[in-house]
């Protein structure tokens, strides 16, 4: 992503999903345009430190599909692991949903008294999910 006039910047993005662990990894590099390396100043990234927010914040948003044939009451949990240069991780909380396949059931009872108008009617609900 070429961040360029705005910042003197190219961020390069490499992602990977690994279908046996089901872990999807992006790592963002900030390069210099002239050199195609990390820059020399190490406060030049495209994420600066979080000194004035909202510089500083950063948000990677993805959508996933849960697995065709899951049963009702599965949980499918994910979190974030997220690492600055050389220093240590980062872990966000655990973020769950889980699955409801069974579909609610509902009923609805009572009838007004046939040929007549009523002032009123008894009529009573239930429903389960």
């Amino acid at each position: 992503m070429d961040l360029r006039p705005d910042t003197n910047l190219i961020v390069r993005l490499d992602a990977a999903f690994d279908l046996g662990t089901g872990i999807l990894s992006w790592q963002f590099s900030s390069l210099d345009p002239a050199t195609m390396q990390p820059p020399d100043d190490p406060l030049a990234g495209f994420l600066p430190p979080k000194t004035m927010p909202p510089a500083g914040d950063g948000i990677v948003g993805f959508a996933v599909g849960a697995k065709p044939g899951l049963a009702t009451g599965t949980t499918i949990a994910n979190l974030a692991r997220i690492v600055f240069d050389d220093n240590a991780p980062i872990d966000t909380p655990i973020w769950s949903n889980t699955i409801d396949v069974s579909p609610p059931v509902s009923a609805v009872t009572g009838a007004a008294p046939a040929g007549a108008c009523a002032q009123s009617v008894s009529v009573s609900r239930s429903g389960t999910d």
